[in-house]
């Protein structure tokens, strides 16, 4: 074996074992559903709101309304009167007026990534193509991206709107132009039918939602027929809904930049339903709120012999075959899925027929104030309920024939943690805060996303209840403005159990003052100064769990320097902890790892920075022209992961990543059209060359261009 391949073949194994080590530490603490969002209020917009994740809450056409919480009287967890706006704009600078912004809550643990949860608020740019959201109320750990969308235009994201950086809530918005999809909706006898929803969802957006990540919808007319403009180039799902008729549509549709799509057709046949309630097991009563999906396991009626079983793989590959022969196919019922045509299949051979078992979307619904439920839009057969309700455990999965009416799904309460959250010093409530849990004590690689915000009114005198706890030892950590933290006993708790008063005390915690100067010992003004925290968990140090608390969203107390390079991190808790320096004209740079005291102060030496290069450049796509989605890594040649970058590239393909320390460094290219490539991530992590990669040695200020 070369020694290139056992370098690379170390890489791979060293990650999968650093991933899996601390997989139960990133995702034990999640929640089985978030949080339901604050209600809103406005005018219903002349736009559809797209299905949205979570619990089912009205959204404004304008802006969202006060929030649930009341702002305490004390330090509190909350940000009042944010406002969140912009312009939108196409290529050439002209205004784009009637574009459907929406404020959606961004769910993902790791920086430089979404998963879209709830849209919070909603609003169309005006005439001058601008738009302003009325001030609301966010907690200090809520992220958003702001989803813009036009029917003449291709959906946009912008990530990254954070109560925290005011800088961030004014956002310009350029929409360019996509591919057309068009098609015409039918009926099993080929009679058009007209007002049906036809709905794209990006495969390569995360989404809360099992629907996916909604791109655009458009609305069949009196012929049937459907044309969505300008769709972003890549993997897409499609579905059609319309009541009396079952879903269906393409699970993959390979849209590709400047080639519309035509005959996107699409058969629907007459829809069922499943219908039924929601009971907690230990009150019964109704649960509201719970989401309900239903995933096929065979089309057809139940009768013996009948039906398409989708576990038997040899009779779903001859079903295929014989419908791309254009045969008929017998399911066994009272229909025929109709042969396909030659001619069809030659229009639009990328594409499966609308019955293909791997093209029927999954349906969802959600139990309402009573528990009862209905999922519609399926076809005859039988289907796999799973149910998601927070504060509850899924329960085992009922499979269920089509017309059912009657089906009751009992729900057991999850674990469940309830206490109080006092200051140490004076045993005083604490009126507002966040709660996290952690497998550890360490709440080194604690998300901000699982944190759960407690205050008035439904919260008073420092109580929580953490839901969805799985059994287990655990440690609750909590947080308020003001105070360094806290946390609680080791709390070991069995499946369905509640357990009473755990208390967390708060304490004021350490401050850590220093200086930060340049190499000739003048002052650096306005760097960022973070403290983190050394604890892993319980995980031992290694480059690929370095890396990945890079990656990761996480809470740490920060101060910037004055006009004399002169910082101050308050509210620290106990433990051991680097200073990492930050300024855009310098290398970063990071101190040895000292004690912090329970409270007191702790004066460091002073910090040096040394002036950083920088490498930009273009990344081409196809055709030679600039690629708007890619992601170049940037790999030091020596040392750790701590100087690895990523940069990604704009609308016009060109990136820039400055504050480079001098040194040799690898370049690479892992994700292309937002598409990643592995063996690109895992050459540069090997720091191997390949033909993909691209060495730059920088010395102290040089900036290098590249065309990549």
């Amino acid at each position: 074996m070369s020694q290139d391949r056992k370098t690379l073949g170390i890489v791979v194994i060293g990650a999968l074992l650093g991933l899996a080590a601390i997989g139960f530490l990133l995702f034990s603490p999640a929640p089985t559903a978030p949080e339901p969002a604050p209600s809103v209020s406005g005018q219903t917009p002349s736009l559809e709101a797209p299905r949205t994740p979570g619990p089912t809450a009205p959204v404004a056409s304008s802006s969202i309304a006060t929030s649930s919480f009341e702002k305490p009287s004390g330090p509190d967890v909350f940000t009042n009167n944010l406002q969140v706006g912009g312009s939108v704009r196409n290529r050439k600078g002209a205004p784009v007026q009637g574009a459907l912004v929406e404020l959606v809550s961004d769910l993902s643990s790791m920086i430089n990534r979404t998963q879209e949860g709830d849209v919070r608020a909603q609003i169309t740019s005006d005439e001058r193509g601008q738009f302003t959201f009325d001030p609301m109320m966010m907690t200090t750990t809520e992220r958003f991206l702001l989803r813009v969308s036009h029917a003449a235009y291709a959906t946009a994201r912008i990530p990254d709107i954070d109560p925290r950086r005011p800088e961030s809530l004014n956002r310009d918005v350029i929409l360019d132009d996509g591919t057309s999809v068009s098609g015409v909706v039918k009926d099993i006898d080929g009679r058009p039918i007209p007002s049906v929803k036809v709905t794209f969802y990006d495969l390569g957006v995360q989404a809360w939602d099992p629907d996916g990540a909604v791109e655009k919808s458009v609305v069949t007319d009196a012929s049937g027929a459907y044309k969505a403009l300008s769709i972003v180039p890549g993997m897409k799902k499609v579905a059609a809904r319309v009541d009396g008729y079952a879903t269906a549509g393409r699970a993959t549709l390979m849209v590709e930049a400047g080639k519309d799509l035509a005959n996107v057709d699409i058969i629907l046949t007459r829809g069922k339903t499943i219908s039924g309630m929601i009971v907690a097991s230990d009150t019964n009563t109704p649960v509201a709120g719970a989401m309900i999906s239903a995933r096929v396991v065979r089309f057809g009626p139940a009768d013996a012999g009948k039906g398409i079983d989708l576990s038997n793989e040899e009779a779903l590959r001859e079903r295929r075959a014989r419908m791309e022969r254009g045969e008929e196919v017998d399911d066994g019922g009272d229909e025929r899925v109709p042969a396909r045509r030659p001619e069809a299949a030659q229009a639009a051979p990328q594409l499966s027929p609308s019955r293909f078992p791997n093209s029927v979307p999954a349906d969802t619904a959600r139990s309402g104030p009573d528990g009862r439920f209905e999922v519609k839009g399926l076809e005859e057969g039988s289907y796999v309920l799973t149910v998601i309700a927070t504060g509850y455990m899924s329960p085992q999965q009922p499979t269920v024939e089509t017309g059912a009416t009657d089906v009751s799904i009992m729900l057991t309460p999850n674990a469940r943690i309830l206490g109080q959250v006092v200051d140490e010093d004076t045993n005083a409530p604490i009126p507002a805060f966040t709660v996290a849990l952690s497998a550890s004590a360490d709440a080194a690689l604690i998300s901000p996303t699982a944190r759960k915000a407690f205050g008035p009114p439904q919260w008073s005198e420092g109580r929580y209840e953490y839901l969805d706890v799985r059994q287990g030892t655990w440690w609750l950590l909590a947080e308020a403005p003001g105070y360094a933290g806290g946390r609680s006993e080791a709390v070991t708790i069995s499946q369905g159990e509640r357990r009473d008063n755990v208390q967390i005390r708060l304490s004021k915690g350490a401050t850590v003052i220093g200086r930060v100067v340049d190499s000739a010992g003048k002052p650096v003004v306005d760097a960022t100064v973070e403290a983190e925290p050394q604890g892993n968990g319980g995980v031992p140090r290694n480059p690929f769990t370095d890396l990945l608390q890079q990656q990761m969203r996480r809470e740490v107390k920060s101060a910037r320097t004055g006009a004399d390079g002169v910082f101050r991190v308050s509210s620290l808790m106990e433990g051991d902890f680097q200073l990492v320096v930050k300024h855009p004209d310098f290398a970063p740079f990071k101190s040895d790892t000292f004690p912090v005291p329970r409270r007191g102060e702790t004066t460091r030496p002073d910090m040096a920075l040394i002036r950083g290069g920088t490498i930009r450049g273009r990344v081409k796509g196809a055709g030679g022209t600039g690629d708007p989605k890619a992601m170049v890594q940037i790999t030091p040649a020596v040392g750790g992961t701590f100087s690895q970058r990523q940069a990604y590239t704009g609308p016009d393909g060109r990136f820039e990543a400055s504050g480079l320390a001098a040194g040799t460094y690898y370049v690479t290219v892992p994700m292309q059209n937002g598409q990643f490539n592995l063996a690109g991530i895992l050459a540069g992590a090997a720091k191997r060359t390949n033909e993909g990669q691209t060495v730059v040695t920088l010395t102290e200020g040089q900036v290098v261009d590249l065309d990549l």
